[in-house]
């Protein structure tokens, strides 16, 4: 087996794998093809014939049903991130109007002159630590 490799290797003809940084191979259409279905060729993994150019594993039509990802699984990322987007946007929002009031509240409590030289930085901070706050509030 390992002799078959190295004869293989050394003709220079099969396919060749760019993954990781590193590049392995050469590989049979078949070899790729299991490769792929394991899971072990990424979308964003190169793939060159003998000496030709590199070029994305998925634009190779025997790879390209292995290697993109089902039209389920594109649509379940992209509700995901845009999810994360609304989720991330409500935080920011609520920080900020959170940062607001905690500077509020601290220059009313401590003084316009202890706020500009502390409070800013501190009032700001526990806004954006707004979470902790609410689950104060509910478990009290």
């Amino acid at each position: 087996m390992e002799r078959d490799l190295e004869r293989r290797r050394s003709k220079g003809t099969g396919y060749y794998l760019f993954d990781e940084g590193r590049e392995q191979g050469p590989f049979t259409v078949f070899e790729l093809q299991d490769m792929a279905e394991m899971g072990l060729i990424k979308e964003q993994s190169l793939v060159r014939l003998g000496s030709l150019d590199w070029s994305p594993a998925a634009s190779y039509s025997f790879l390209s049903s292995a290697v993109t990802p089902s039209p389920l699984a594109q649509k379940v990322a992209s509700a995901a991130r845009t999810a994360a987007a609304i989720f991330g946007i409500l935080y920011m929002l609520i920080a900020a109007i959170a940062a607001m009031y905690h500077n509020w509240l601290f220059a009313k409590e401590q003084g316009f002159l202890r706020w500009v030289f502390y409070g800013e930085i501190y009032s700001t901070i526990r806004g954006f630590l707004w979470p902790y706050d609410l689950i104060k509030w509910l478990v009290s």
